[in-house]
């Protein structure tokens, strides 16, 4: 399995379909929060934590232990955050076009 989150935020992931990966996993395409079918959050916490939190919540609904996560741009920094929170559900990364994150070293 792999989640599929798109960059933005607010882009509808379907410009992320990789038909030749979907032969060979199940490709979980992510509407994030306030895109697609998605609603806004009413407390407006658009937090990292809180969308891999969401992304946790959407494995558990599928009944999978873990998954490859594939995250372009702003997807990449949701991918990044549920490694970090989750890395026991993390078959693996795959990132692209995420920038650098920032920190105070830079």
């Amino acid at each position: 399995m792999c989640l599929v989150h798109s960059g933005g935020p607010g882009i509808h992931p379907e410009y992320l379909r990789i038909p030749a990966l979907e032969k060979h996993l199940t490709m979980v395409y992510l509407d994030p929060v306030g895109a697609g079918d998605s609603d806004l959050l009413p407390d407006g916490d658009y937090s990292m934590s809180r969308y891999a939190r969401f992304a946790a919540a959407v494995l558990d609904g599928l009944g999978a232990p873990t998954a490859w996560f594939l995250g372009h741009s702003h997807g990449g920094f949701v991918a990044l955050q549920f490694g970090l929170d989750h890395p026991e559900r993390l078959d693996g990364l795959v990132l692209t076009t995420t920038p650098r994150p920032y920190t105070d070293r830079n």
